[in-house]
């Protein structure tokens, strides 16, 4: 919800103190990063609708209109197209502003791909597979998995070295307890 957080400290005064320049003070910040807000939120929408309908056309995704409408001089006429759009839209007809261009931004290349480290997920498409090796979550399994290798081999060092002591005291094999209870610990 946009306005409450941004005005949260102006609407906190008493009806006194909003009179004060102190309340002014707040008011008018408030008012500041409310435009801050909406314009962040505008530009995270437009993000998504370009990522959403622009950048991955198919056969379900409408096409899209934009309106240019930063120029306030021009605003009655960038309505009127609007709703020119949308009356067209409703009516099933063709409207006489063109939709936005649709490009592929991602690689939809069909690939095969298993990612071991994560448990066997496969990856169809080389976009998927791409994102998924940038994912936190698979740097992570892969760190692990590091890890698992190194205390791995350093068991088997450490088995083979007792083996070997073993060996030399007695003559004989009396660490096979102990390459048991190894074995148990990598399982």
């Amino acid at each position: 919800m946009l306005g409450f957080k941004e005005f949260s400290r102006y609407l906190c005064l008493s009806p006194e103190l909003r009179r004060t320049e102190e309340g002014k003070e707040l008011f008018n910040k408030g008012v500041e990063d409310l435009k801050q807000a909406t314009r962040r939120y505008a530009k995270q929408q437009v993000r998504w609708i370009t990522n959403r309908f622009c950048a991955r056309p198919g056969p379900n995704v409408p096409p899209v209109y934009s309106v240019d409408s930063t120029d306030l001089g021009t605003w009655d006429q960038a309505v009127a197209q609007a709703i020119q759009v949308v009356k067209a839209f409703t009516q099933g007809l063709c409207p006489s502003l063109c939709p936005e261009p649709t490009q592929r931004k991602v690689d939809s290349t069909v690939v095969r791909q298993v990612c071991h480290a994560c448990g066997g997920r496969v990856f169809l498409h080389q976009h998927e597979w791409t994102g998924h090796l940038k994912s936190k979550k698979h740097k992570h399994n892969v760190k692990l998995a590091r890890e698992r290798e190194k205390l791995s081999a350093t068991l088997e060092a450490r088995e083979t070295q007792l083996r070997d002591r073993g060996d030399q005291e007695t003559g004989a094999d009396t660490t096979a307890p102990q390459r048991k209870q190894l074995q148990l610990c990598k399982s």
